[in-house]
């Protein structure tokens, strides 16, 4: 029966062969009735389910067929950031341990990327991304935190008066898709990477961590740091905006800068109860007051701009879920309208599974952006349009952690979260025949145009090797959604 089956399945998908075989048709015909006399009409309930149930050929062409919607690459490449000395990123400031400073080459410069132009030569090209464009860099906080030489539960900062901030990069070409990147200027903040002391955990950074020793072999540290009235955390970066200037996204509050193209701060957003009165920049406390209740070093470390409805919000994700509970995946979106100053929108936002995070973000449209969502060396970036997800500002629970709870019932609530689509996918078969393997700490991404995006890296100032832009082009315009 099972081979009498098969064949007239075979058969059947083959446009009635079966016709043209008559003999082995009446023989099957004849072997289902006598089975059904034998075995009553369960048999034949039995036949007609395998009938009429897709095969499993067909199951399989399905699959494939989804997977074929994955976006396919075409190119990739990789450009390598040249020796840069570190005392280039601020370089009007007096440096404590400037001799010290001198001696490291590898700046961290990818914490985040935002593309700016293409190359001279390609002004007005609709095509893909040439060797010459270039990005905004932005840099982490004060590099090379160690162990005090004397006591190893206290920990230094060789350098607490750095400053962090954007530097101005250009890509240029190698062989064999391998190029060079080169810093051309560097745009420092007029503010440290200290803590401000309301920020949570500062009291602990504050406690444990001193001025580096004035030389490496200086076996104490002896002058606690201070806090940083307007200190911040650099991670994410988005623009420019229409002035020419930048949002920069930090974790301590968590909060939103916005800065002009030299820097200068304009306004900082933070959570309702982290008004920073000490803070000499306006600061605007509008955020909502759940933020700060972020895990520890989880605020946000992603910017974006978006422009529904003609308003133009400054936006940041939070790395991870708010709050103690491990196996939380829904991460908040919080939007700021920059001309009212006021917020304008929280979005929710499921990721692949609690152990992942929220790196880097970029705008593809008016209404959709794309994120990098990553766990050590594997990430995906998915694209996502707002149209459709609810907006729970004013939700009664907003101020509460009950949207992380792994048992909140959103449908139930009425609640759509933000949908994503898949764009890219990382360890993958096409970048590694071609010997690329992106970082275990991808944290930049950057939209270049419909079919070209751009990733960095975060090196830990050489810690973990080389400052990379990774560059990758789409056969199809998968980044025009």
């Amino acid at each position: 029966l099972g081979a009498a089956l098969l064949f007239d399945r075979g058969s059947a998908s083959q446009g009635g062969r079966a016709t043209q075989e008559p003999q082995v048709a009446r023989r099957i015909a004849r072997d289902l009735q006598v089975l059904a006399v034998a075995c009553g009409s369960l048999v034949l309930v039995a036949v007609l389910t395998q009938l009429i149930s897709p095969s499993s050929e067909t199951a399989v062409s399905s699959a494939d067929h989804h997977h074929h919607h994955h976006p396919e690459l075409a190119e990739a490449s990789t450009y390598k950031l040249v020796p840069t000395p570190l005392l280039s990123l601020n370089p009007d400031r007096k440096w404590h341990n400037a001799e010290l400073a001198a001696s490291y080459d590898r700046p961290t410069i990818g914490s985040d990327l935002v593309y700016l132009s293409p190359p001279a030569s390609s002004e007005g090209d609709e095509g893909g991304f040439e060797s010459g464009g270039r990005f905004l860099g932005l840099t982490d906080a004060t590099p090379l935190k160690s162990k005090c030489p004397g006591d190893h539960r206290m920990t230094f900062l060789p350098f607490p008066d750095f400053s962090p901030g954007m530097v101005r990069l250009r890509l240029e070409p190698g062989r064999d898709g391998k190029g060079a990147m080169e810093m051309d200027s560097a745009i420092p903040l007029p503010l440290t990477s200290t803590p401000p002391r309301s920020t949570g955990g500062s009291e602990e950074f504050l406690n444990s961590t001193f001025w580096g020793p004035e030389d490496e072999n200086d076996a104490e540290c002896r002058h606690r740091v201070s806090a940083d009235p307007g200190g911040a955390d650099t991670e994410g970066l988005a623009g420019p905006l229409p002035d020419g200037g930048f949002i920069v996204a930090e974790e301590y509050g968590p909060s939103l800068i916005r800065v002009v193209a030299n820097g200068t701060v304009l306004v900082r957003f933070s959570p309702r109860p982290l008004n920073l009165p000490k803070a000499y920049y306006p600061v605007r406390p509008v955020l909502p007051s759940i933020l700060v209740e972020r895990r520890h070093n989880k605020g946000f470390e992603s910017a974006f701009l978006l422009k529904p409805e003609q308003f133009q919000l400054a936006c940041g994700i939070l790395q991870s879920p708010l709050g103690p509970q491990k196996h939380s995946t829904v991460v908040r979106v919080v939007c700021v309208d920059l001309d009212r100053m006021e917020m304008a929108a929280v979005w929710l936002l499921r990721l692949d599974d609690r152990h992942r995070m929220v790196n880097s973000a970029t705008e593809l449209g008016e209404k959709s952006f794309a994120f990098l969502e990553r766990h050590h060396g594997e990430g995906t970036v998915y694209g996502v349009d707002v149209t459709g997800a609810t907006n729970v500002l004013g939700h009664p629970l907003l101020e509460t952690l009950e949207f992380e709870s792994p048992d909140f019932d959103f449908a139930g609530a009425g609640i759509s979260l933000l949908e994503k689509e898949k764009i890219l996918e990382y360890p993958n078969d096409f970048l590694e025949d071609r010997g690329i393997r992106l970082s275990d700490k991808m944290e930049g991404i950057a939209k270049v145009d419909q079919r070209t995006l751009a990733l960095s890296n975060d090196n830990d100032y050489g810690k973990e090797g080389d400052s990379f832009v990774y560059v990758v082009q789409f056969k199809d315009p998968v980044l025009d959604l």
